[in-house]
């Protein structure tokens, strides 16, 4: 009976050190963090085939062990997604501030790019159902070509954390 007893109290020992980790602060998963910042999804959103509802999220920016780049996105409620994200290509940023550039699908949002003017940098995602940029250079931009089928731009500021 004590045997059992250890085992559960060493398997609830371990349950709450991942909760742990999984809440704690964010940039401890990433090897080396670029950029850090903050962000208000104002309804669901789709990023890169994941769902994350509404609410307050932290985003980190940087590396993991061999080097890989990830988007690590943490929220700040109990129970809300923690996810590392691949870029699926790097641009230099259109935009003058740091920001989320999402296009509205009905009642959710589909993150495209985040754009981290700070940095000069913007990350663009995978496409959700294999959508693919068009091939057709415009002035408009790909990301509102891509947008266009899909419905309307829609930009989330992301406030920048300081050091």
């Amino acid at each position: 009976m004590n045997a059992i007893k250890a085992s559960w109290a060493g398997t609830g020992l371990a349950l709450a050190l991942f909760a742990a980790s999984a809440s704690g602060a964010g940039a401890q998963a990433l090897q080396f963090t670029i950029f850090s910042g903050t962000t208000r999804l104002p309804v669901e959103a789709e990023w890169q085939g994941k769902t994350l509802p509404a609410g307050e999220y932290a985003l980190h920016y940087g590396t993991r062990m061999g080097g890989t780049h990830y988007v690590e996105i943490e929220g700040k409620s109990p129970g809300t997604p923690h996810l590392f994200i691949t870029p699926r290509a790097y641009l230099p940023s259109s935009s003058p501030q740091n920001e989320l550039v999402c296009a509205r699908d009905g009642n959710h949002l589909v993150v495209l790019e985040l754009q981290m003017s700070g940095l000069g940098e913007s990350l663009s995602f995978a496409m959700p159902g294999g959508a693919q940029p068009t091939a057709q250079p415009a002035s408009i931009g790909m990301v509102k070509q891509i947008a266009a089928g899909v419905g309307e731009i829609q930009r989330v500021p992301v406030a920048m954390k300081s050091k």
